[in-house]
């Protein structure tokens, strides 16, 4: 058996677990399936409040961290193009119906240590969590003659946030400069 199948056995196995003790139900999406941030992006309304399983690009900053894609469509509503991300929110600083699993946090920064990530190189995470979006047509207003997005994150432009359980399978892409 390859590695590379062997270890989206483990992962899905894994997640298929983490779901379970999650209290999976109507509201989780099927444990098989691992969304990239774009495909999420493009069925927000049927992901809506539902625990779903994404794997991308994380993207940190001062404020914190977010999925981002690199799709071929994007949303825009009112003339304003959102950007193709996901905000990533700690369950501690909203209402969800769970904690983090700190444990997991842990582990996974530990990783990115020891993987020594360079100023260039992307980082590729798996979060399980439950997606929040909005009506984005509502999210979007006029002022001073520019378009000022209401969405999620400290910019207010993520179409989405993920409020995170937990967090898995860091892997490293090295830039080739």
């Amino acid at each position: 058996m390859k590695p590379r199948f062997f270890l989206r056995g483990a992962l899905l196995t894994a997640v298929g677990g983490l779901l379970s003790a999650f209290g999976a139900s109507r509201d989780t999406v099927s444990p098989d399936k691992v969304y990239t941030a774009c495909e999420v992006l493009q069925d927000l309304d049927a992901l809506n409040k539902k625990v779903v399983i994404v794997r991308d690009v994380v993207v940190s900053g001062p404020h914190g961290s977010f999925l981002s894609g690199t799709c071929t469509s994007h949303i825009v509503k009112k003339g304003f193009e959102w950007p193709d991300i996901i905000w990533l929110k700690n369950p501690r600083d909203s209402k969800g119906p769970f904690e983090a699993d700190k444990k997991a946090h842990d582990q996974v920064r530990k990783e990115i240590v020891r993987l020594r990530l360079r100023p260039k190189d992307r980082l590729i995470l798996t979060y399980v969590g439950t997606l929040e979006t909005k009506d984005l047509a509502k999210s979007v207003e006029i002022r001073a003659g520019r378009l000022v997005p209401f969405g999620f994150g400290p910019d207010s432009d993520a179409p989405a946030q993920l409020i995170v359980k937990t967090v898995m399978d860091p892997q490293v892409l090295r830039d080739r400069e």
